[in-house]
């Protein structure tokens, strides 16, 4: 996080998605993700061969790349009179870089002295709002001594001028267009003598795939860069709106423990049980705030039943951190989940199913454990949520699915051990949440229209069938 900040006073691009894990845990990347600009400087510092001059680069960003983790740079010959630059990260290629070489580059006339402080909040507008945008990027203070510091391999072959031009490029696209909701998808940029300040121009914007490209020309750089105007997060919905949905006293009897309860599926679950007379207590592994929102929303609307949240760490004991619950829950409901994202390689990647393993398996075996041994002899009626994925797996998905199969074989395990214990394993369809929230869109099911009929097909606590 370090050089997430140092790299953010360099370039000016402050998205929270780079800077903020509580913002960016709510984005498609997961957590916060390394500026795409970051590794394409990196490695072109440390990839060029010694005496190379770059004069044309061309930077394609595949996948987030992922604080405090190794990022390897494999370099190799392209065509003639270029190199191939690939940072590869968990086995997957992560950013790939073309790039063209040629003779010495002339001098850029003047310097990039910081004129005006570069904004610190990012623009935030509807994809429409963003056709025809003109504007100038200021370079932050210091960017120029920054850079000969941090990339002097670099700074060596093309100027100083032009590495803070380039850097200025990562603010465009996080700060100014598209701004918040940005993710960058592609940058090329030639290598001249075009003095100036940096003046940038949106020359296209297609909303049916949440695309817009612009150019930039000045400090010595010529680019076009290519962004997707990603989803919004996903609000829950409203307490008070749920009323009219969810039947009276349908849920009164439910002491309802909700893991993962802060956003997502988890928390539309909350919120419904509550709207139905139930006491609810939900979990938060790290979203304070968002749980407490859920909560203090069902308090405001008055439904009656208990509401508070605790936090939990599926990947933790469950009986020490279920000290929080007062009454022993007679319903469980299980939405933890780690990131969710698709494999590139066709092989099995044992790291991913394992990360998988450790939340769908054990951690739902732990926490089933823990409250069996709150109720005693009572019954205790839990939901697994399972997938659809198992009948019909994406490319890319299979430890998912894999990961998902082996909790309903568990699941069916778990309850010929104990008698007082039913759980219901629904494969659900995929569901607009945080994480499904693509650009391009693919269509996701209603989260109230996808839980509330299987919340109201459970009974009072008996034995279920999986």
């Amino acid at each position: 996080m370090e050089d997430q900040r140092a790299f953010a006073d360099f370039s000016g691009d402050w998205n929270p998605m780079h800077m903020d894990p509580a913002a960016a845990r709510r984005t498609q990347a997961g957590a916060c993700a390394v500026h795409g600009v970051h590794a394409t400087l990196w490695a072109l510092d440390a990839g060029l061969p010694y005496g190379a001059i770059a004069h044309r680069v061309r930077a394609t960003f595949k996948r987030f790349v992922r604080l405090d983790a190794p990022v390897e740079l494999v370099r190799s010959a392209g065509q003639t009179g270029s190199i191939s630059l690939r940072c590869i990260q968990d086995e997957t290629e992560v950013v790939i870089l073309d790039v063209w070489l040629g003779e010495a580059l002339p001098k850029v006339a003047g310097e990039l002295d910081a004129i005006v402080d570069p904004p610190s909040v990012p623009s935030d507008r509807e994809i429409e709002q963003m056709e025809s945008l003109k504007g100038v990027l200021p370079v932050p203070r210091g960017a120029q001594e920054f850079a000969t510091a941090q990339y002097p391999r670099l700074t060596g072959a093309i100027g100083a001028n032009r590495v803070c031009a380039i850097a200025v490029l990562s603010a465009l696209v996080g700060m100014h267009v598209p701004g918040l909701h940005s993710i960058f998808s592609a940058l090329e940029f030639d290598l001249g003598d075009d003095a100036g300040p940096m003046e940038y121009a949106v020359t296209r914007v297609d909303p049916r795939f949440r695309l817009v490209e612009a150019e930039v020309r000045g400090s010595g750089v010529l680019a076009s860069v290519r962004a997707f105007v990603r989803m919004p997060p996903t609000a829950p919905p409203k307490a008070a709106d749920l009323a009219r949905r969810v039947p009276k006293g349908a849920f009164s009897d439910r002491r309802a423990l909700v893991i993962g309860g802060s956003r997502g599926l988890g928390a539309t679950t909350a919120l419904l049980l509550a709207a139905g007379g139930a006491s609810v207590t939900l979990t938060f592994r790290s979203g304070f705030s968002e749980a407490k929102g859920v909560v203090d929303d069902i308090k405001q609307a008055g439904f009656g039943g208990r509401a508070e949240a605790c936090q939990y760490d599926s990947l933790e004991s469950a009986r020490e951190q279920l000290a929080c619950v007062g009454t022993p829950p007679n319903y469980l409901y299980y939405f933890a989940t780690g990131k969710i994202d698709a494999g590139l390689s066709l092989a099995l990647d044992r790291k991913r199913l394992s990360s998988y393993l450790d939340v769908y398996v054990e951690g739902f075996s732990n926490v089933v454990d823990g409250c069996l041994s709150l109720a005693g002899r009572n019954p205790l009626r839990c939901l697994y949520p399972s997938t659809v994925f198992i009948d019909s797996t994406p490319s890319g998905m299979a430890e998912y699915a894999m990961a998902k199969a082996a909790g309903e074989v568990m699941c069916a395990a778990m309850m010929r051990q104990r008698r007082n214990l039913s759980i219901d394993t629904p494969r659900l369809p995929r569901t607009l949440t945080d994480q499904t929230a693509t650009v391009p869109p693919v269509p996701a099911a209603d989260p109230v229209d996808v839980m509330l009929p299987i919340l109201l097909a459970q009974t009072n606590p008996s034995k279920g069938s999986a």
